[in-house]
């Protein structure tokens, strides 16, 4: 627990740094079935007898004042969630890095890494890099530029509506308490209000991944699932949508290691923002012998078990397409995520 504490105040103070939203909230998981809502009891059972949790069982009767739907058979109230925006904070993490003389090049695809005696040569679009040390963090983007990481980071696309701004009564009504919230279900929605508290931004798994239609298709699939939850959303248009990588390990914990000299950080699994980011103060000490050494992300070996074929390709940026579905339209919801 102070691991999980100390890494949200490293997160806030990075955010604080880059100047984006960043807000503190609670997450609200609405169990699906009746026993989904007595595997949560259970489990939460287990948890309050080893150490002291803050989470809170919802039964269905009240889960109105959660959340405006009657899809779910209650849930867990979960305090100490956030959200922010995460192209933002990318985008202000790299200004920052910048300031403090780091040289980004993006958009050039690396399409090999040699080791040499020296170091490592990188072989970058026509470039060769010569590069004394090397780290990956290229999480679901992986594809076949390290089999190592191939065969153990497994890529699972995820994608993200937002709808049309709503009236603020019909925003109290679905969200009165402006919380994250998500589903039990093993393949999860997770959605939230925008940060100006306007639309409803909902996000889980696609059905393609390629295609002219693969916009289309995978928001036609997503407003489907929002509105198993919200039905009267249903002349509510979606004005934006978009898309990206994520990258689960096997044992769906993120990984810091290294082999045959390049060190890796990767496996994010889906909406952990503040692992990586704590992550980011242990890096000098894992792969450059730095004294820092505040965030205890067990560094070790990540195993393989299964090869893993697929090739994601790449993407220079958080997500690999943002654009609106309905063409001529504009808002400010962005790319938004729940972290935890």
């Amino acid at each position: 627990m102070r691991s999980g504490s100390s890494q949200y105040r490293m997160l806030g103070q990075n955010v604080a740094a880059v100047n984006i939203i960043y807000i503190i909230s609670v997450l609200f998981r609405g169990a699906v079935t009746p026993r989904a809502y007595d595997a949560i009891g259970a489990q939460l059972e287990r948890i309050r007898k080893v150490m002291p949790c803050d989470a809170h069982l919802v039964p269905r009767a009240e889960q109105h004042g959660e959340i405006g739907t009657d899809f779910y058979h209650g849930g867990l109230a979960i305090p100490g969630y956030a959200g922010l925006h995460p192209a933002r904070y990318v985008a202000g993490l790299a200004q920052a890095a910048e300031r403090a003389g780091v040289t980004i090049i993006g958009g050039i695809r690396v399409t090999a890494i040699e080791r040499q005696a020296a170091g490592f040569r990188v072989s970058a679009g026509r470039k060769q890099i010569q590069a004394k040390q090397v780290l990956l963090a290229t999480n679901g983007y992986n594809g076949s530029l390290y089999p190592f990481l191939q065969r153990r980071i497994i890529p699972i696309r995820s994608a993200i509506i937002a709808t049309e701004p709503l009236p603020s009564a019909v925003m109290s009504r679905l969200m009165p308490k402006r919380r994250m919230l998500a589903g039990s279900q093993r393949v999860v929605t997770y959605f939230r209000p925008s940060p100006d508290g306007t639309r409803i931004v909902f996000g889980g798994r696609v059905l393609k991944v390629t295609g002219e239609d693969v916009v289309e298709t995978n928001a036609a699939h997503l407003r489907k699932q929002m509105l198993q939850v919200f039905p009267e959303l249903a002349d509510a248009g979606i004005s934006h949508y978009w898309h990206g990588q994520t990258g689960f390990t096997f044992d769906k914990l993120p990984h810091l290691g290294q082999h045959e000299g390049v060190d890796y950080a990767c496996g994010s699994t889906g909406p952990v923002s503040r692992v990586p980011a704590g992550s980011a103060t242990r890096l000098p000490s894992a792969c450059w012998g730095s004294k820092i050494n505040r965030v205890p992300t067990k560094i070790c070996p990540s195993a393989a078990v299964i090869s893993i074929t697929a090739s994601p390709g790449f993407c220079p940026s958080p997500f690999s397409i943002t654009r609106c579905v309905t063409a001529g339209t504009s808002g400010n919801a962005g790319p938004s995520a729940s972290i935890g």
